[in-house]
């Protein structure tokens, strides 16, 4: 092997000698390219044979073209495997980013990329277009090396579409999987909220992430998970469910601290008189919630008014804050009667069980 002007003069075995011109030793390393010697060997593809017209000339080979035949041999290889593989950065456009597999250019959209590019949640189609950060950090990061599974591969089209995502959340089913099996329900276990939406928080357990909605939050009724948990926060939680088959985990931290139900009996007794938030208005009565509890009582239209026959809609509204007496309380049953007559208790008359529904915390 010798490095000259024109490129490089290899040995085939015996007399046979080539050349590789430069122009197709494009994608060598250059680290590659200065360390050559003598006795080093290389892949090579057939350009032009020793023989030409009846004459002999210099047969012809290319680095580059037997460097991208490979490269689509790995590809279709990591499909058909569904395999990894590891490509290098080479720029970014406004559909996503271009990575070179071993000669081979191909491309992950925007919506399969991770490291450099998150997706706006307030965008409709997050894939349409690569945000202007996104590029630049992609620009930063040129030659660096990332590693996607293979989506499309099509060597006659010349085409390859890859993701980033796709790898990522095949990890991350993997180290969630291997999580829950040393996980039963019922356990406490550490964790550590990594997000935040408008129906709970999810959280991270050793690399595998859970839900806890919004109604396991708090016993008491919530707007966001932001009243109670922020992003960050580590704190134990309770194992609700393992749904291994699709992998979800579904937690509770409100089954850590006692339920309203449990202490009622001591904070709220008969005769109690407390601030309670009309929820709902039936024919029979009014629900009115406990806020400081987080339960929810019946008021029952003959404890309405000492009016008898009154439209429950003519007396409360919805929203309203009223002041209540409790007049009865079942915390087996779940059962908590109130009353907004001045004196409920002086002359108060026994309802049947089945015209007074349950009234339940807030779950």
């Amino acid at each position: 092997m010798e490095l000259n002007y024109e490129g490089v003069l290899i040995n085939l075995g015996g007399k046979s000698e080539g050349l590789i011109p430069k122009s197709e030793m494009r994608y060598i390393e250059q680290e590659k390219l200065d360390n050559l010697s003598v006795g080093d060997e290389l892949i090579v593809m057939v350009l032009k044979t020793g023989f030409s017209r009846g004459s002999d000339v210099t047969p012809i080979y290319s680095y580059d073209k037997a460097l991208v035949r490979e490269g689509w041999d790995i590809l279709e290889k990591a499909q058909n495997n569904n395999e990894p593989v590891e490509g290098i950065i080479l720029g970014s456009n406004k559909g996503g980013a271009m990575i070179d597999i071993k000669g081979v250019q191909g491309f992950i959209p925007s919506s399969q990329l991770m490291s450099y590019f998150v997706p706006d949640e307030n965008v409709e189609d997050s894939s349409a277009e690569i945000d202007v950060t996104g590029r630049k950090n992609l620009e930063k990061n040129l030659n660096s090396k990332i590693s996607v599974k293979v989506l499309e591969v099509d060597q006659t089209r010349n085409r390859a579409i890859l993701s980033e995502r796709a790898l990522m959340q095949e990890l991350k089913d993997q180290a969630k999987q291997k999580v829950m099996t040393d996980l039963v329900e019922g356990q406490i276990v550490q964790a550590k909220i990594i997000g935040l939406s408008s129906f709970g928080a999810f959280v991270d357990i050793n690399g595998a992430d859970g839900l806890i909605h919004i109604s396991e939050l708090s016993w008491n009724k919530l707007n966001s998970p932001s009243e109670v948990v922020e992003v960050g926060q580590e704190l134990d939680v309770y194992i609700l469910n393992l749904d291994k088959e699709n992998k979800r985990i579904a937690l509770s931290i409100k089954r850590l601290t006692p339920g309203p139900w449990d202490e009622i009996s001591k904070s709220m007794p008969v005769g109690t008189k407390i601030k309670a938030v009309v929820t709902r208005i039936v024919e029979f009565g009014v629900f009115a919630r406990i806020e400081d509890m987080g339960v929810e009582g019946l008021i029952h239209i003959s404890e309405l008014s000492d009016i008898p026959d009154v439209n429950p809609a003519d007396i409360v509204k919805v929203d309203e804050e009223l002041e209540v007496t409790v007049v009865s309380l079942d915390p087996d049953r779940r059962r908590l009667g109130l009353s907004l007559k001045s004196d409920p208790l002086s002359q108060q008359e026994p309802k049947a069980e089945a015209e007074e529904p349950k009234a339940e915390a807030e779950e």
